[in-house]
C-alpha cells in the first residue's frame, strides 16, 4: 500500500500544479532537474520530489592471523539495498522550509531527515526543528548521495547522524561563514558511538567557513564541539566495523558510570582543480565516575578527477554536492571517472584500535547515476574480546541513482 502510494505522489503534483496553474494560482513551472520541480512564477513557492537507491555488493575475507585470534567473519559475500529512500521538500512563501524523508528497507517504513525550518528570524538567522543531521563533521553533513567513497570514514561513528532537535544557523561575510547551534536529545543509536545514551540531550555547536573560494582555489576551515549529557550510571559504549556495512563491528568497548562526554571536532578540505583533499580529527573525552577516557580518531583522503570536473561545494553548512560530468555517458561522452584514495583509523580503551585504506573509484554515467567499486584493507587490533590482531579485506561495487 504505502508503495503505491509513493507511485502516485509525482502524477498527484503535476495534476495539482496544472489546476493550480489553469485557476490563476502562482504555480506554474513542472520540470526535472535532478528530481521533479514545481515552482511558482515568483519563486517564493517551491516542491522538489527526490530520492535514492544503493545497491552494493562486495566480497570479503580476514587472514589467518586474524582467525587464530577468535575474529569471524560475517559473510564472504553478500549483497544489499544499503538505501532506498525517498523524499518531499520546498520552500513555502519564501519564508518557510520543509523536508519530508522515509526510508524504506527490511519491510520496514522509517523516518529520517524530516524538519520545518523558519527563514530569516532577527537575531539567530533560521531555525529549524525536527529529525535533523547533526552539524558535528564535514563528512556527515555532506550528503551520502554525493560521499567519495561508499562508506564514510571510521570516526563518522562518534554521532548517530540524525536526531530529534531544534538548530539555530545562519551564514555571514558573503556566505563565507557559518554558525550551527543544536539541542538535541539522543534517541537514534542504529549505528551511533552513543548507542546508550538514551532519553539525554546534547548541545553542538559547529563554525565553519572558507578561507578562499575561487573557481581557482576552495579552502574551507571548521570546528565544532558538542556536550553529551548523561544520567548518573548510565554506560556507553560503541561499535566499529571497517568501512564496510556488511561486516562485523570488530571493537566494541563499554564506560560506566559516565556522567557526560565532550566531543570536539577539527575539518578542513581543499579542492584545485580535479585535485581535492580532506582531513578531520575527532576526539571523546568521557568523563565517569571510575575513570576519565579518550576516544580519538581521523582521517585523510585525497582524489582526482581524470576527465577534469571538480568536487562541487554548496556551502558551509552542508559540504559539498552534486557532481555534473561534463559529457554524460552516450554518443557523445563517457560520463566522469574519480580516483580516490583514504587512510583513517580510531582508537579507544585498552588500545584497541582499528585502521583503514580504502581505494576508490566513481564512474558519473550522468549527474544521477554512478557506480562506485571500493578496495577496503582494514588492520585490527584488540585485545580485550579477541587474542591479538588481524587483518579484513573487502572488494564492493555500489549502483547508485539518486535524484
Amino acid at each position: 500500500m504505502h508503495s503505491i502510494k509513493f507511485h502516485m505522489i509525482p502524477f498527484f503534483l503535476v495534476f495539482c500544479s496544472k489546476n493550480f496553474a489553469q485557476q490563476g494560482n502562482d504555480f506554474s513551472d513542472v520540470f526535472w532537474e535532478n528530481g521533479l520541480r514545481i515552482e511558482s512564477k515568483s519563486k517564493q513557492n517551491k516542491i522538489k520530489l527526490g530520492g535514492r537507491i544503493h545497491y552494493d555488493m562486495g566480497i570479503y575475507a580476514i587472514d589467518k592471523e586474524a582467525v587464530k585470534n577468535g575474529y569471524s567473519l560475517k559473510t564472504k559475500k553478500g549483497d544489499e539495498f544499503r538505501r532506498v529512500q525517498m523524499a518531499v521538500s520546498g520552500t513555502i512563501f519564501g519564508k518557510i522550509d520543509f523536508k519530508g524523508q522515509l526510508s524504506f528497507l527490511d519491510g520496514e517504513i522509517k523516518v529520517l531527515e524530516t524538519f520545518i525550518t523558519f527563514k530569516e528570524v532577527p537575531l539567530v538567522g533560521n531555525i529549524s526543528f525536527g529529525n535533523i543531521v547533526e552539524p558535528y563533521r564535514l563528512e556527515s553533513l555532506t550528503s551520502s548521495k554525493y560521499t567519495t567513497f561508499m562508506e564514510r570514514a571510521l570516526s563518522n561513528n562518534f554521532i548517530s547522524g540524525m536526531e530529534n532537535g531544534v538548530i539555530f544557523f545562519d551564514e555571514f561575510y558573503n556566505k563565507r561563514l557559518a554558525y550551527q547551534l543544536g539541542l538535541f536529545g539522543l534517541v537514534n543509536y542504529d549505528s551511533s558511538l552513543f548507542n546508550s545514551l538514551n532519553k539525554n540531550y546534547a548541545i553542538t555547536g559547529r563554525l565553519a567557513g572558507t578561507l578562499f573560494n575561487s573557481d581557482r582555489i576552495l579552502l574551507h576551515l571548521g570546528g565544532t564541539y558538542s556536550y553529551r549529557k548523561v544520567n548518573k550510571g548510565k554506560s556507553f559504549n560503541y561499535g566499529i566495523r571497517p568501512e564496510v556495512h556488511l561486516s562485523e563491528k570488530y571493537i566494541s568497548n563499554e564506560y560506566y558510570e559516565v556522567e557526560h562526554v565532550n566531543l570536539m571536532n577539527i575539518e578542513t578540505s581543499m579542492v584545485t582543480g580535479a585535485f581535492s583533499f580532506q582531513t578531520e580529527y575527532t576526539r571523546a573525552t568521557i568523563i565517569s565516575l571510575l575513570k576519565n577516557f579518550k576516544v580519538e580518531g581521523f582521517y585523510t583522503q585525497v582524489s582526482y578527477f581524470l576527465t577534469g570536473e571538480k568536487r562541487v561545494y554548496e556551502n558551509s553548512l552542508y559540504g559539498f554536492g552534486r557532481v555534473k560530468p561534463k559529457r554524460n555517458l552516450g554518443k557523445n561522452g563517457g560520463g566522469a571517472i574519480e580516483l580516490a584514495l583514504r587512510y583513517s583509523t580510531i582508537e579507544g580503551k585498552n588500545n584497541n584500535k582499528i585502521s583503514n585504506v580504502t581505494a576508490g573509484a566513481t564512474w558519473f554515467l550522468n549527474a544521477s547515476t554512478k557506480i562506485m567499486p571500493n578496495y577496503i584493507i582494514s588492520d585490527i587490533n584488540n585485545n580485550t574480546e579477541f587474542k591479538g590482531s588481524g587483518e579484513f579485506t573487502g572488494i564492493q561495487v555500489r549502483l547508485e541513482v539518486d535524484f
